[in-house]
């Protein structure tokens, strides 16, 4: 793993650093309010948060965004410190999914019949991806954005999408109510669709917007 850079010399911290993050667009916003009627229904019932399988990679980013935003920014780089954080917050997003699914496998008494899909074997593919996300958040603290960790990553969600989606189907199968079955599958074929079509725009939107603010990609 590479060493961060160290920040410049004036780059000093403020006092009381604040980060806020604002959406990107309106699906951003959405996502978050999902996210957080999720969260609100599971406390409600009494059931259990995912435990946090990447905590020391979720604390390297905290560090990053924390050093981003409590550094000292002109008119002309404050752009770039939105940038930077955004980048962050989006890998952050990406370890929470991960940690997600690595936790449904646990706990999921599932029969997948190829043996390339065994727990094990999707355990090890989802803790690879760890850190392809965590050198894009280095990549952004770093002030420089590498194409090949930009397809990496978009690689990697790739790949979390597709267990997630093997995990769905798997356990739909496991239904036995043909109407409802039906139902599921339209809805995730919706859902993989829109995945795959924002996943298929957001390299070229992500590097227009790095060219947009400044930060340097090879």
């Amino acid at each position: 793993m590479r060493e961060p850079e160290p920040m410049s010399d004036d780059d000093e911290p403020y006092e009381e650093p604040s980060i806020d993050i604002p959406f990107v667009n309106a699906e951003d916003a959405q996502d978050e309010e999902i996210r957080k009627e999720h969260g609100d229904f599971c406390a409600s019932m009494g059931l259990r948060e995912a435990p946090d399988m990447f905590s020391i990679e979720r604390g390297k980013i905290s560090d990053y965004m924390i050093r981003i935003a409590s550094s000292r920014a002109n008119d002309q780089d404050v752009n770039n410190k939105v940038m930077a954080l955004i980048v962050c917050a989006e890998a952050q997003k990406a370890l929470d999914l991960a940690s997600r699914v690595m936790d449904l496998m646990n706990m999921a008494s599932l029969d997948l019949d190829t043996p390339e899909f065994s727990q094990d074997t999707i355990n090890l593919m989802v803790r690879t991806y760890a850190p392809i996300f965590l050198n894009v958040a280095e990549d952004a603290y770093n002030k420089r954005i590498e194409i090949d960790i930009v397809v990496s990553f978009l690689d990697a969600l790739r790949g979390l999408g597709a267990i997630c989606h093997i995990l769905v189907q798997d356990t739909v199968a496991m239904l036995k109510d043909a109407p409802m079955e039906n139902s599921i599958n339209r809805r995730t074929g919706t859902h993989s669709s829109k995945f795959e079509k924002r996943l298929n725009n957001l390299k070229e939107e992500f590097m227009a917007s790095a060219e947009a603010t400044g930060i340097k990609h090879t």
